[in-house]
């Protein structure tokens, strides 16, 4: 499948290829001051961080839960670190995994 982003006027900003997205949310996860799109994709899903403004993949997390992402937490978990960390669990897994993005969106880390 396509996940589009389209302008107000319907246009098509941009279309990514991705199976099966679904849309988690928008935060600023490296502390520069613009957003970055997290998405779920693909089969089982694995979480995703897009550039909001062009579309293009930037981060895919190498971890693949056995039931794919379920959901995604965002917010300041390292106080003294820049940027967010993102946990992320799934359906069948007790336990999740903590990203963090104070190296940069394509340096992102487990913790």
């Amino acid at each position: 499948g396509n996940l589009t982003a389209r302008r107000l006027d319907d246009r098509v900003l941009w279309r990514q290829r991705l199976d099966a997205a679904t849309f988690l949310g928008a935060h600023d996860l490296d502390g520069d001051g613009a957003p970055e799109l997290l998405v779920s994709a693909g089969n089982p899903s694995r979480l995703h961080v897009l550039d909001p403004g062009t579309g293009a993949v930037r981060f895919v997390s190498p971890h693949r839960p056995r039931s794919g992402v379920a959901g995604v937490k965002v917010g300041k978990l390292i106080p003294e670190r820049r940027g967010l960390q993102a946990v992320v669990w799934a359906h069948l897994d007790e336990i999740g995994y903590c990203l963090s993005f104070d190296k940069g969106i394509e340096r992102a880390a487990l913790e």
